[in-house]
């Protein structure tokens, strides 16, 4: 009984970080030539009361600046999704007499299968993909499992 269900091992690594910030950007309309990415005005918090994937920044927290003006909206004022990643691995040596054993591993990344997800579209100019995430940063849950010999 021992032998099978005694001596194992299991081990993991969490990363649990909030979502860094990210900073709203707009056409620019300060007259002032190429400048990179200008912002938008900025007159709510920004979070909408039902934030999901598809709703993740308000549109109506932010308006364009008025033709030959710079928009007051700060840098990093909103936050990207928070990450969380599960990783676990599981294993056991299996004796066979003298020094030689069996080594058995199983190894689970995203253990969970919990998504996480890029920041959303950042560009208010654009409103069908504004505030829209796309893709995740985690792919789905994989499994590895190893068996080495030792003589």
């Amino acid at each position: 009984m021992d032998a099978a269900l005694g001596g194992w091992n299991v081990s993991g690594i969490v990363y649990w970080h909030t979502g860094f910030p990210i900073t709203v950007t707009a056409t620019d309309v300060s007259l002032q030539g190429p400048r990179g990415a200008a912002r938008p005005n900025r007159i709510g918090d920004g979070k909408p009361a039902n934030q999901t994937i598809d709703h993740w920044l308000d549109e109506t927290a932010f308006t364009m600046p008025a033709q030959g003006t710079f928009g007051d909206a700060g840098v990093g004022i909103v936050r990207a999704p928070k990450y969380f990643n599960l990783d676990v691995s599981l294993g056991k040596k299996f004796r066979l007499g003298g020094s030689k054993y069996v080594d058995f591993r199983a190894e689970f990344f995203n253990f969970l299968n919990h998504p996480s997800f890029n920041p959303p579209a950042v560009n208010f100019s654009a409103p069908n993909t504004f505030g829209r995430i796309t893709s995740t940063i985690s792919p789905p849950r994989n499994l590895e499992f190893a068996v080495k010999f030792y003589f």
